[in-house]
């Protein structure tokens, strides 16, 4: 009968057999260091967006969505102001910390509230396409900030076209009849005058000392005198082959404008 012989290791310090522990543990795996950078680059960008997606998804949000328009810095006796509007209501910020110092409802059944508001130095203009075209003077009561509706005017109504300022009058681009232009007093809502319609689906408007510049989305570039009684135009223009949504810019004599194929540089005289 065979005799099986038992080897015994030699007896050897913590320290010893810690090192040669971590020996045989470097021998097989020291290859993964090289891969480990991808493992935690695929749980920063791969894993957690997807882990913190399926949270998100289980959230209930509350409050109203954001609107299309572009927000203003206004300033109301002595306070800036963030103004802008959400799916359904008009907003106004304190300029420094981003509180929310007032809100005024704003429905949309479509929620389209697209048109930037538009600050007069006295009233805070708004407008949709459903809804008309409203003023609210803000002030403070009791510390806290109030919104109050100076007027409205439902036979204007813009919908993608922001207004401007200027004369005491706000000129503009209202959906009505396909298409009108504007102006209406500022401090009234009255109609100074309008146009007859067909105007195009939308327009952008800059203003310069003596007229009101209108880009139609169909190219037509009409330049229109200031503060005159009735829609007074000075020169018509078509300026594109292409549908005009950008807002022109105004480079001295010339014009800027980009259309949907081309960006353009037209000069006076040509």
């Amino acid at each position: 009968m065979a005799e099986t012989t038992v080897i015994k290791r030699p007896h050897l310090p913590l320290v010893a057999k810690l090192r040669q522990k971590w020996v045989e543990i470097y021998k097989v795996r020291w290859p993964y260091l090289f891969i480990s950078p991808f493992y935690i680059l695929f749980l920063i960008f791969g894993v957690y967006p997807i882990l913190f997606s399926l949270y998100l998804s289980f959230t209930e949000w509350k409050g109203l969505g954001p609107g299309y328009s572009s927000p203003v810095m206004i300033e109301a006796n002595g306070s800036q102001q963030i103004v802008t509007m959400t799916e359904g209501s008009i907003v106004g910020l304190d300029g420094k910390t981003g509180k929310e110092l007032w809100t005024v409802a704003f429905p949309d059944e479509w929620h389209e509230n697209i048109t930037t508001p538009l600050w007069t130095g006295t009233h805070l203009i708004v407008s949709g396409t459903r809804q008309g075209t409203h003023a609210y003077a803000l002030a403070q009561n009791a510390g806290k900030w109030q919104a109050t509706e100076a007027w409205k005017n439902p036979e204007i109504a813009m919908y993608m076209s922001s207004p401007v300022f200027g004369d005491g009058l706000i000129y503009g681009h209202s959906s009505k009849r396909k298409g009108q232009f504007f102006a209406i007093d500022a401090k009234t809502g009255a109609v100074r005058w309008t146009t007859e319609g067909r105007e195009g689906e939308h327009a952008s408007l800059l203003l310069t000392p003596q007229h009101v510049v209108f880009l139609t989305n169909g190219a037509d570039l009409i330049v229109a005198k200031r503060g005159t009684p009735a829609f007074t135009v000075e020169r018509r223009y078509e300026v594109a082959e292409a549908s005009t949504f950008a807002m022109p810019v105004l480079l001295g004599s010339n014009i800027l404008v980009r259309d949907a194929t081309s960006l353009m540089l037209l000069t006076a005289g040509k």
